[in-house]
């Protein structure tokens, strides 16, 4: 039946399809343009290469435990510095309280 309906689809109408309609029972059949077609086997062989690369790793398990760990501790180091240098100067509190030190006495008038 399904075959039928997708080799008279140019000539009927094209009937609405009820709820989702990439998905379900009744779904619309999706057109395999040029397009399409080169784009899943770009996507196919992108995959096929990347599980290649995985399945061969360059370092082993021992090798990649903490392999960068020094350059992660110079790197935080620096960060620190950097981060250290853009900070404002401290400032004592007498200063910060200066605008409320008008008179010295108790017995002012």
């Amino acid at each position: 039946m399904w075959l039928t309906v997708i080799r008279m689809a140019h000539r009927a109408v094209r009937t609405p399809i009820p709820g989702r309609q990439w998905s379900g029972k009744h779904r619309r059949p999706i057109v395999m343009t040029k397009w399409r077609i080169r784009n899943t086997v770009n996507r196919l062989e992108r995959q096929a290469e990347n599980d290649r690369l995985i399945s061969k790793p360059f370092l082993t398990q021992e090798e990649e435990y903490g392999h960068a760990l020094k350059r992660k501790i110079i790197a935080r180091a620096e960060l620190h510095e950097v981060r250290k240098q853009t900070l404002p100067e401290h400032k004592r509190m007498e200063d910060h309280f200066e605008h409320l030190n008008v008179h010295k006495n108790w017995g002012h008038e």
